[in-house]
């Protein structure tokens, strides 16, 4: 019934949309082209910024310029006078899926010379095209798509580039504006991945929690600037969600993970707290705290304490723990990480910080053996009760059930296709 809803919305909206009078040129205003150059000199290759629009829906209306390169089925005469091919798509900035609308034929003015709507069949082939060859991943990654997204999340770029066409160059330093303009894009393109940098803070976060709190706040900035209207709000587990996870996780974590079994803490902004032994963290004795036990000190078992953010697979230990030898393990002594040794690890790019991207890239990956995008998942589906009931089982999550063309065809209009990939991935990934 909610795939139904879904595509019945979509596909009345893509009906209004149809009803607008089509435009019988484009923009050639330079500042509005965004290049993805594909060779030397390329300005061919472009992002229509003046196309790109968000839909109540979170898709985005897009187009792109491209070279000539197929003088099939197109009438002689514009065929002939024809300077660029012209693409509108609608795009799913949160999977990475874009749909074609409709080819146009520009001449060097931007004359419209002749204009074909792309069918259903051939639709639904470019989607299940990019499905079967994403292998399970999921986001445009470094692509026009992804350019797309992030330039539509800056609502302040194509006047910011109107502005800087304007402006007169020095004329002894003179840059061709071209040049100038194509900086949006390596700009855009540099944001393809989160990367915490905490040199970047205008204040130093004094304990690891502020650590790990900043490198979140990072990471939603930066959905936002290259998602724009298609990013959700971070999901959150109410008390009794909570139990539901803690009751499927513990006893699947110790037939898989039997180290971190009895530690896994639930929160609820859907992040997991669990200790995993540290066999290899060597402290130097200025790092002991002075009232460390003597017995820590002879005979106990490093831990760490992890912080796993199910979203966006930030994952950073928060404490050390010293357990005792003994089959009770017990607390012997417990620190937090040293702000300043963590933050070194981070610009270090040691081990001590892990990150996955997990709510981006690969996590969509059907996760095995990997202890972290693995705990998320059973989380995930515990608190949607969607988990099997197998916990002996190494992948208790459901499959990531992707439509294929037969189901794209029966969604029907290109926001339902979209919108059907959408909520495949919704309902199997954080």
């Amino acid at each position: 019934m909610r795939t139904t809803l879904i595509c019945t919305l979509a596909a009345a909206s893509a009906f209004s949309a149809s009803q607008a009078a089509p435009a019988a040129s484009v923009d050639t205003d330079e500042a509005n082209w965004l290049y993805f150059p594909m060779y030397a000199r390329d300005t061919a290759h472009a992002v229509d910024l003046s196309a790109l629009h968000w839909r109540e829906d979170g898709l985005l209306a897009s187009a792109s310029r491209y070279p000539r390169h197929d003088h099939d089925h197109w009438p002689d005469q514009a065929d002939k006078a024809a300077w660029y091919e012209y693409e509108t798509k609608l795009i799913d900035c949160r999977t990475g899926h874009f749909v074609p609308v409709q080819q146009r034929l520009l001449d060097r003015e931007g004359h419209v010379l002749a204009r074909r709507d792309v069918q259903p069949g051939t639709q639904a082939d470019r989607l299940a095209e990019q499905i079967e060859r994403g292998d399970g991943k999921l986001w445009p990654e470094r692509s026009e798509t992804f350019l797309a997204c992030a330039a539509a999340a800056d609502a302040s770029l194509r006047e910011r580039r109107r502005a800087l066409a304007a402006t007169t160059p020095p004329a002894l330093s003179f840059v061709p504006i071209q040049r100038v303009l194509q900086r949006d894009t390596d700009t855009l393109f540099e944001r393809e991945e989160y990367r915490f940098d905490p040199e970047t803070l205008k204040t130093v976060p004094t304990t690891p929690d502020a650590i790990y709190r900043a490198a979140l706040e990072g990471y939603a900035r930066w959905r936002r600037q290259v998602m724009g209207k298609a990013d959700v709000p971070a999901p959150h587990w109410d008390a009794a969600t909570r139990q539901r996870i803690e009751q499927a996780l513990e006893p699947w974590a110790q037939a898989h993970f039997a180290p971190i079994a009895g530690t896994l803490q639930i929160e609820s902004d859907a992040s997991l707290r669990f200790e995993t032994p540290a066999p290899f963290l060597t402290l130097d004795e200025q790092d002991l705290p002075a009232d460390l036990p003597e017995q820590a000190r002879r005979d106990a078992s490093l831990h760490e304490q992890i912080h796993l953010d199910c979203r966006s697979g930030i994952a950073m230990p928060q404490a050390i723990v010293w357990r005792s030898r003994a089959r009770d393990a017990q607390v012997l002594y417990r620190m937090p990480v040293p702000a300043q040794a963590l933050l070194q690890a981070i610009r270090s790019n040691r081990q001590e910080v892990h990150r996955q991207a997990w709510g981006l890239r690969r996590g969509a990956y059907q996760a095995g053996a990997d202890r972290n995008p693995a705990l998320c998942l059973v989380a995930w589906h515990a608190a949607r009760s969607t988990l099997r009931q197998d916990t002996e089982a190494a992948r208790v999550w459901p499959r990531l059930a992707l439509p294929d063309r037969t189901a794209l065809i029966d969604a029907g209009a290109p926001a339902a296709m979209l919108l059907r990939a959408r909520h495949a991935w919704q309902e199997a990934r954080p």
